[in-house]
């Protein structure tokens, strides 16, 4: 997740402040905006890459690619992909729900109207 989730689950330094508003806000601790993973694969990209030429010389890379679950290059040699058919990002066969997360955002959006 980007950085506009920080501020309901931020670093250590401000931990006390994202309880306060989650506990505000009724959001759960382990809401699906809380899953720092994606935003870390795009975030460090540099490193995953780094990290997946050094342990898989040999694989085939695909990057940035639309819908690749269709096009059998393999999961784990998808970095970057979004499949529009289903709505979800992929990263090296880590699949995240789109319309999940955009669910969590509208529920709390709710709730700041409320409030």
């Amino acid at each position: 997740m980007g950085p506009e989730y920080a501020i309901l689950w931020p670093t250590k330094k401000y931990k006390a402040r994202g309880e306060r508003l989650r506990q505000i806000l009724s959001v759960e601790d382990d809401n699906i905006l809380s899953n720092r993973a994606f935003r870390n694969h795009f975030e460090h990209y540099d490193e995953r890459i780094e990290e997946w030429f050094r342990d898989t010389p040999r694989a085939v890379y695909t990057d940035l690619s639309m819908n690749p679950s269709m096009q059998g290059l393999g999961a784990d040699n998808t970095h970057r992909g979004y499949n529009q058919v289903d709505n979800t990002l992929v990263f090296r066969g880590e699949v995240l729900d789109l319309k999940k997360v955009k669910k969590a955002l509208h529920v709390i959006l709710d709730k700041c109207k409320l409030k």
